[in-house]
């Protein structure tokens, strides 16, 4: 059985050729898995660690999904924010229905962990008890947050990425690694809208929010998780 870098024998339980890595894979260079098969892997004969065959780390992949959640969701905030002040501005000055009904709009295209902000902050749509403003103009402090949660997310995506490009480099099959970071992505994104969602069914505000960061940390370790799996049923051992 090929395991990336050598070759494994089921019957004697050890690998065929010495350890590419020397001693920095153990002492034993034919051995696998530290004799204790059931509690460790090594999934590309190189060097055995706890857990499932890919060895997979549910907790980093869980904050990695979190960060690369809301990093996204803050910058989606930001540019729905900004499309906002533009249509505003093209409201009639005394029309408040158009700029309640615009408010509304925004608020279902704002991603969920801002939503949930806004929803316990802010949860009526229409003007402010005695308010005497035009609405045609958008609230100042209001745009100069939106622009730094903005500015935070991007910031947090690129954090994500970082992490993602080392874990790849620092990777024995690099390919496979790109696979597992890509789905891991894509179901922290998909989790945080889908828990966000669900969870401002129950509870609009607080249930927005905890249930867009639940739905990121359980979508980027199973999509990481799955990401490895398709890896491997396309590129078996």
């Amino acid at each position: 059985m090929f395991r990336r870098n050598r070759f494994y024998d089921p019957a004697s339980g050890r690998f065929t050729q010495e350890d590419p890595i020397g001693l920095a894979g153990g002492v034993n260079s034919y051995g696998f898995a530290e004799g204790d098969p059931v509690g460790y892997s090594d999934p590309y004969g190189l060097m055995s660690c706890p857990g499932s065959p890919g060895c997979p780390n549910d907790g980093a992949a869980a904050a990695q999904g979190v960060v690369s959640s809301a990093g996204s969701q803050g910058v989606q905030a930001g540019s729905v924010r900004r499309a906002y002040e533009a249509a505003v501005a093209n409201i009639d000055p005394s029309n408040s229905a158009a700029r309640t009904a615009l408010k509304a709009e925004t608020r279902a295209r704002t991603p969920p962990l801002p939503r949930g902000y806004i929803e316990m902050a802010r949860p009526g749509l229409g003007p402010r008890p005695g308010s005497t403003g035009r609405a045609n103009v958008s609230n100042a402090g209001v745009n100069k947050a939106a622009s730094a949660i903005e500015t935070g997310g991007t910031i947090l995506l690129v954090a994500s990425v970082a992490v993602s490009v080392y874990e790849i480099a620092k990777s024995d099959d690099g390919y496979r690694e790109t696979v597992v970071q890509g789905f891991g992505f894509l179901g922290a994104l998909g989790g945080g809208a889908g828990g966000g969602a669900a969870g401002s069914l129950v509870a609009p505000g607080p249930g927005t929010i905890g249930g867009s960061l639940v739905g990121a940390a359980f979508g980027g370790a199973a999509g990481q998780r799955f990401g490895g799996w398709v890896y491997d049923r396309i590129n078996p051992r």
